[in-house]
């Protein structure tokens, strides 16, 4: 199991590039699915930064997708998952920052 997570992240790092091309909710889905994917890897941090950048998109996922995500990572996993994927109140919402990725990979950040 551990093998395709990491696979996945593999696929989501390589598509980042695609993010500009995608609507509202496609980056919010994609961020769902990669921040769940980083957290189920041990990675909190970014895993977090990518359930906030879904979140800012609002939340296109039905109650059964986020419950499909919810039940697809690993039991120790899923509280954190659960917390992220909470509706955020509607100040919080639709903000502009989805229009562009929030995290930069290390090599894009050097001049």
């Amino acid at each position: 199991m551990q093998g395709r997570y990491i696979d996945a992240a593999q696929v989501f790092e390589h598509t980042e590039a695609e993010l500009g091309r995608y609507d509202d909710e496609e980056r919010a889905r994609y961020g769902f699915y990669r921040g769940a994917t980083l957290l189920a890897l041990g990675d909190p941090e970014d895993g977090r930064h990518w359930l906030e950048y879904g979140s800012a998109a609002g939340s296109p996922l039905s109650p059964a997708e986020r419950s499909a995500l919810i039940e697809g990572v690993p039991p120790a996993t899923r509280e954190k998952l659960r917390e992220a994927l909470r509706p955020a109140p509607p100040e919080l919402t639709r903000s502009s920052a989805v229009s562009a990725p929030l995290w930069q990979p290390a090599a894009a950040a050097l001049p």
